[in-house]
């Protein structure tokens, strides 16, 4: 795992700028590749060849690489290589996919397996190659301006030598609507995201984009596979995948919530590793804390398990969000920012699960979908007005929570519906809390034909996976340098659990069904039928107990950028501190919001 950077013109200081913003990512070595009209970074973490021939950038004949993420089964491509005369001066991954490159152009990247954003330089034509990972788990930012292409792993790295950005409003309603900026847009005009399953080349000053991994083509193709095929593929390709990401020439460690998710990671893993290590955040507040299963499985398993306490003090609260470079409202990202921390004080690599709840069908979302279908019309909004007169909670997911969002959106066609479930603003709200500068939802979101569960979690894959699961976990353990693996997002495993029918995913009362089975005999039966508990913080009770926070919701200094009604969100602070309405998550929004705003001088 590594940052990297780069621009189309020779400029030394600008770059070196840019990698000093980078450093948490690579702190082993720092490389820089100059040319007549181009410039080229990396900040390197040392995971595969420790040694300096597998320094970056890395050049082979007129190529220069620089890339970030690792390649599972490089060494199968090499041998393919070796057999058409490519020598190798390294035993890095790296070092293979230049050569892949060399080889067979674009093409070559579909050979590969693993995590990726990469920019490939030739020499000889002035023209750049840029490469994403088909689930986006690597990031890779770019801006165009005059002709001229700058790209980072970072917004922040872009920023530092791009000072004057214009804010894209679209992408602040995105932000309010779903909690992270969805698309290829970030928080700044002309600057993006490069989409997962997505190339670029830049080349004469323009740059073209096209996709390389059609995930639809994918399922249709595996749903021509017997079922019972589909269900031992799915099984033994899981194993394989965790088993591939084990491969490190430094330690490696499991992420271990006592959730189904990680237990079958960490289970697996332990067949192929018997001293792997495991890790575990713990919570004061019970509704929160998973430590008894953490420390259920860790003991079926034989694993050990490191367990640190969370504890929400300001020092812990803003040095986390000070690493953010556009405002991020998932407050998973805390607790995500701990456990890599605590990791990393045992290993550079661990595996995470991460993906299984999209691919496996795990989100309530999926099973309130079910339910809907069974509700007349008629009754949609008698229902909704009853869920409201529920009171509210400040305990995790509580029922009345789920009961006023399922009730809140039944009338709309599926997809919005599912969407709107997850969003935190309704668009009453959010058009009050932004006034001038709010958009509607239908010109944020592209809706598109929704005909069963698998669509949905299509659209979870392709918007809220990348934008904001992944998103999380790359800048949490790139805080903290460590490498963070996702072996349920291989590229064979994803459409082949896709494509299964609806039944062997998911019913009214049972959801990841196809997942328990394969878990069935790896982890304890309490960890089979325990309820599901997303790994977030008391948003609430920080929110009614954290005077800082307040201050940053109330106070005149933090509204400077001029975007939000301050008097709006003072109204929902009393609300919420009087406990007259449960507003914690849309005033962790405009927290982050402003915080992140203020911190970096964004006006």
């Amino acid at each position: 795992m590594c940052g990297i950077a780069g621009i189309s013109q020779r400029s030394p200081a600008k770059l070196s700028l840019m990698l000093e913003t980078l450093a948490k990512r690579g702190p082993d070595n720092t490389g820089i590749a100059l040319f007549e009209n181009a410039g080229m970074g990396h900040s390197r973490l040392a995971i595969i060849d420790l040694s300096a021939q597998a320094n970056q950038p890395m050049q082979y004949n007129e190529y220069v690489l620089v890339f970030n993420g690792e390649l599972y089964n490089y060494k199968q491509v090499r041998t393919e290589l070796e057999l058409l005369n490519h020598c190798f001066a390294s035993t890095s991954d790296t070092e293979v996919l230049l050569h892949a490159y060399a080889e067979w152009g674009s093409a070559g990247v579909q050979k590969f397996e693993g995590m990726w954003a990469f920019a490939i330089y030739n020499t000889r034509t002035d023209a750049w190659f840029l490469s994403r990972d088909r689930f986006g788990i690597k990031p890779l930012y770019y801006y165009i301006e005059n002709q001229t292409l700058i790209f980072a792993s970072e917004l922040k790295a872009i920023r530092k030598i791009v000072p004057n950005l214009e804010l894209d409003i679209e992408a602040v309603n995105s932000y309010f609507l779903l909690k992270y900026i969805n698309g290829n847009r970030s928080l700044y005009k002309n600057c993006f995201k490069l989409p997962p399953a997505s190339h670029a080349v830049f080349a004469n000053g323009q740059l073209s984009v096209e996709t390389y991994y059609l995930l639809k083509t994918e399922i249709a193709g595996k749903a021509k596979l017997p079922v019972a095929l589909r269900l031992t593929e799915i099984k033994t390709t899981l194993a394989q995948s965790v088993c591939e990401q084990l491969v490190a020439d430094v330690p490696v460690g499991c992420f271990l919530s006592g959730g189904l998710d990680s237990s079958v990671i960490t289970a697996y893993a332990s067949r192929y590793q018997t001293d792997i290590a495991a890790f575990s955040i713990g919570f004061n507040q019970k509704s929160y804390d998973e430590t008894i299963y953490s420390k259920l499985v860790a003991a079926n398993l034989k694993v050990k398990l490191h367990i640190e306490n969370a504890e929400f003090t300001d020092k812990v609260l803003f040095e986390t969000l000070d690493y953010l470079d556009e405002p991020f409202g998932d407050p998973s990202f805390i607790p995500t920012c701990m456990v890599s921390a605590l990791a990393r004080k045992y290993a550079t690599v661990s595996l995470s699960g991460d993906g299984a709840d999209e691919i496996f069908a795990g989100y309530d979302t999926y099973s309130a979908y079910l339910w809907a279908k069974l509700i007349p019309k008629f009754l949609s909004k008698l229902l909704k007005k009853v869920s409201n007169k529920i009171p509210d909670s400040d305990i995790k997911v509580s029922i009345a929570f789920k009961l006023k969002r399922f009730f809140r959106n039944l009338s709309d066609e599926p997809l919005k519906r599912h969407i709107l479930w997850t969003s935190v603003f309704t668009d009453d709200l959010r058009e009050e809390l932004l006034n001038k500068n709010f958009i509607s939802f239908e010109k944020i979101v592209t809706l598109h034909n929704q005909q069963d569960v698998t669509d949905l979690q299509i659209w979870d894959i392709e918007n809220y996976l990348p934008n904001d699961i992944l998103r999380k976990a790359d800048a949490a353990s790139m805080l903290h340098s460590l490498e963070l693996r996702v072996p349920f997002l291989h590229s064979k495993l994803v459409p082949l659990v896709l494509s299964l029918p609806t039944s062997k995913k998911i019913s009214l009362l049972n959801r990841k069904i196809s997942l328990k089975k394969i878990a069935a005999n790896l982890v304890p039966i309490k960890i089979l039928n325990r309820k599901k508990r997303g790994f977030t913080v008391p948003v609430s009770k920080i929110i009614k107990e954290n005077k800082t926070v307040q201050n940053v919701l109330t106070n005149e200094v933090y509204f400077k950028h001029g975007i939000l009604n301050k008097q709006f969100c003072s109204r929902m602070l009393e609300q919420h501190l009087a406990g007259k309405r449960d507003n914690a998550r849309e005033l962790w929004l405009v927290f982050v919001f402003n915080y992140v705003l203020y911190k970096n001088n964004i006006w």
